[in-house]
Order: structure tokens, then sequence, then C-alpha cells
């Protein structure tokens, strides 16, 4: 996989190096990319005249011949007239292996710290989540609308077992 930005800069980069320049912030349309330490966590902002927030997880990646990041609902968020806020998994970056880490991380990355600090920067600002995914993206709908319960969910072919947890990768 190759990491490939340039679709998604015209809005602006916005490039946080550590946690301390990351919360010294506000949400800004865009894309945003923080450095954890083992890959890049990007996620895009755009915004709208509207209290509501379509909050998408991108679905799993195949090994090869795909650029990340990858978002998805953009064009579903700009027909509701919605701002939106796509995560793209942080994994992409880090191991062809597997195609998903359910926008969860793994032992080295908290891919649900960060994300919920995302969100809970625009919960500040009182917003409404509509969280959306298909496939794994869908899993990760599923689960942070467990974690926000006044939020609204949308999933497309869910990855999910009622059973067992998800697994996640030691990388």
């Amino acid at each position: 996989r190759r990491r490939d930005v340039s679709r998604f800069v015209s809005s602006g980069h916005h490039i946080y190096e550590n946690a301390r320049a990351f919360n010294s912030h506000r949400i800004s349309p865009g894309l945003s990319s923080y450095w954890t330490g083992q890959g890049w966590f990007d996620w895009a902002f755009e915004e709208a005249s509207s209290d509501c927030v379509l909050v998408t997880f991108s679905a799993a990646m195949p090994a090869t011949g795909q650029t990340y990041p990858m978002f998805s609902g953009l064009s579903i968020a700009r027909s509701l007239g919605v701002e939106w806020l796509g995560f793209s998994d942080p994994f992409y970056g880090i191991s062809s292996d597997f195609g998903t880490s359910w926008h969860l991380g793994t032992e080295k990355i908290n891919g649900t710290l960060l994300i919920r600090t995302v969100l809970n920067k625009l919960l500040g600002e009182k917003k409404k989540l509509i969280f959306f995914g298909a496939s794994a993206g869908g899993y990760a709908a599923l689960y942070y609308s467990y974690l926000y319960p006044s939020s609204s969910v949308m999933v497309l072919n869910p990855r999910i077992s009622l059973t067992r947890p998800p697994i996640r990768f030691s990388r």
C-alpha cells in the first residue's frame, strides 16, 4: 500500500506531530493527520450549515493496489446537507497483511482513544452524531454509536459477530 494524501488536501492539510499539538486546535475543514509513532491516523472534515455530523468509517482495504487514506460518505453528507467527518483506518499504513483493525487500532496505537478525542472535540460544539459505515466500517459505526448513546447509526453489511469480539492485531 502507498500513502497518497494529494486527493484530500484542497481544503487544507493539518499535520499533528503529537497529542499536545492536536489538543490545542479545533477540528478544521480538510484533511488532518496525526503521527502515532507507528503510522499516520487520518481523518477528513467538511463543514455545513447543520448541527448534525455524518461520521463515516472506511471499509477494509485490499492488500495491494490501493492508496490510503481512504474515506467514504462525503457525497451522502453533501446530499443531506450535514457536516461530514470521515475516518480512515489507521491500520492501512502499518500492514498490508490484513485489511482492517476495525478502527480500534492495535496494541501500540489506541485507535479508540484517537477517534473519541476527535469526536469529543466536535461534541464540544453541540453536534448531533450520525455514524455510518459499510463492512468493517459498519462494525466501527456500531461500536462508536454504542459509546455515544444519543447518536444515531446506519450500517450496510456490517462485519460483526454477536458471539465474539473482533481480532486485534499486535503490531
